[in-house]
């Protein structure tokens, strides 16, 4: 199932969707309102990246200690690292 945005009022089982509103629905579903321009896809979600600055970065671990920005890319790194691993061996 996914998720599409009516483009106009639009009857799916029995319940009534106005234009904007959301509604979820099959691929074999979906293809005929598509075609006829009744719904569409609904657009990812956009998320607005806000920078912060180095002294408001603390650690989840201690939440009262700070850590500098490149101790928070080298954490992450050390995350993300094991991840790629497994998954580069689940490949071969």
């Amino acid at each position: 199932m996914k998720t599409y945005l009516a483009k106009r009022t639009v009857n799916h089982n029995n319940q009534e969707y106005q234009a904007g509103e959301p509604l979820q629905l099959d691929d074999k579903t979906a293809a005929p309102l598509l075609t006829v321009g009744a719904v569409e896809e609904k657009p990812a979600e956009v998320v607005e990246l806000v920078p912060i600055k180095t002294e408001d970065v603390v650690s989840n671990e201690d939440p009262g200690q700070e850590l500098d920005a490149d101790a928070q890319v080298d954490a992450a790194k050390e995350e993300i690292e094991p991840a790629k691993e497994k998954s580069s061996k689940k490949a071969k």
